[in-house]
């Protein structure tokens, strides 16, 4: 999170990561509720709720934790993918 920091505030980092998702699984925009085949629904929409969550609701302390746990998950997507 201290790397992360360093490269921009969290809604800015959500906002790329928004646009790696939507390139990774070719998507026009992302929905909660249509994920790629190779991710579990429920899973999907929490990560998407949190990423929209980090780029448009008010900062929080723990938006960078929130942020390090987006990138974690989507780590794990990307090898799968």
């Amino acid at each position: 999170t201290a790397a992360a920091a360093q490269r921009g505030t969290p809604a800015a980092l959500a906002g790329r990561l928004d646009a790696w998702a939507r390139a990774r699984f070719r998507l026009t925009r992302l929905d909660a509720a249509q994920a790629p085949a190779s991710v579990a629904a429920a899973d999907w929409a929490d990560w998407v709720a949190t990423l929209e969550r980090l780029r448009f609701a008010p900062a929080t302390t723990d938006d960078l934790t929130a942020f390090a746990a987006l990138c974690a998950r989507a780590r794990t997507w990307s090898r799968h993918v």
